[in-house]
Order: C-alpha cells, then structure tokens, then sequence
C-alpha cells in the first residue's frame, strides 16, 4: 500500500516497507491497521495491548511523550484523590481506542523526518529510532514502583 504525502511542499510516497522499517516486530498486525487508517480516514480501531497496558505499551513502542503524560497524570491523580479508578479505565480505553492512530502518526513522523536522506542512510535511520524499547518499559517500571512505594508510606492502608 502507497500513499501520498506532503513534506516541504514535495509530494512523495509512503509505502508499507517504510512502515515495516520503523514497526520491527509484529509488521502483521499493524500494517493492515494503518492501512485500514489510510483507506477510511478512521481514528479508531481496537487495540488489546494498548487498552491493557495502555502508558507501558506507548513506551514500548517509543511514543515516550504519549505514555509519560498518561503515567505522569496517574501518578498525580493517585496522590490527589479518589478518582484514580475513573481515569486509569478513561487512559486505557483511550489507548485502547486509539492507540493504533497513535502508532500510525508516531510512524509517519519517523518517516517524514527522514523522507529526505539517501535511501541506505533512511533505511538504517529508521531501523534504529523505530523498533520497541525495552529500557523505556524498565524506566516505566521503576518510576511506577517508586511513586507506589511512595504513596503507600504516605497513605497507609485503612484497615
């Protein structure tokens, strides 16, 4: 699948090996959804291990900005009040919802970045900021355990 696209005012195409280049792992699953996003303009379409694991998955799939705001914003609900329930099931059915078009726009970016450079050079550029990151889930992890730890000395249990 093709599809044309603006940079600088110069018309190119993004194809479905550009996606691939910057996906790595599981190249089956998302690219018939950005296809499926490129053909009917839809913003929404299910996704299981965003809506289970909604910030971690952001991270993982290196929308490091995307999941450090929503666990930032849980983090601080969690030590300002009661709705911390109601706003982690809203962040993961938004992630869940729309985390493919998420994903979608993280990867047309990544290509536009790099639309420009010499096809060896784009090739390798967008192997290495695609992909998923492992280090990001560890960051995520720690500072999750930290803040609980955190919280919990704080605010004892009530019983």
């Amino acid at each position: 699948y093709n599809t044309k696209e603006k940079y600088l005012g110069v018309e190119f195409m993004i194809n479905n090996e550009d996606f691939s280049k910057v996906v790595h792992k599981k190249c089956d699953y998302y690219i018939p959804k950005f296809e499926e996003i490129m053909e009917n303009k839809d913003k929404e379409s299910w996704n299981y291990s965003a809506f289970f694991f909604s910030f971690s998955w952001l991270v993982y799939r290196k929308m490091y900005i995307e999941g450090f705001t929503i666990l930032a914003i849980n983090i601080l609900v969690m030590f300002i009040g009661n709705w911390e329930g109601v706003v982690s099931i809203l962040t993961h059915f938004i992630c869940g919802i729309y985390g493919n078009y998420l994903y979608f726009n993280h990867c047309k970016k990544k290509i536009n970045d790099n639309i420009d450079l010499d096809e060896n050079l784009k090739n390798n550029k967008l192997h290495r900021v695609g992909g998923v990151s492992i280090f990001g889930l560890i960051i995520v992890f720690i500072i999750v355990f930290i803040s609980t730890g955190i919280y919990v000395k704080y605010n004892p249990a009530p019983f």
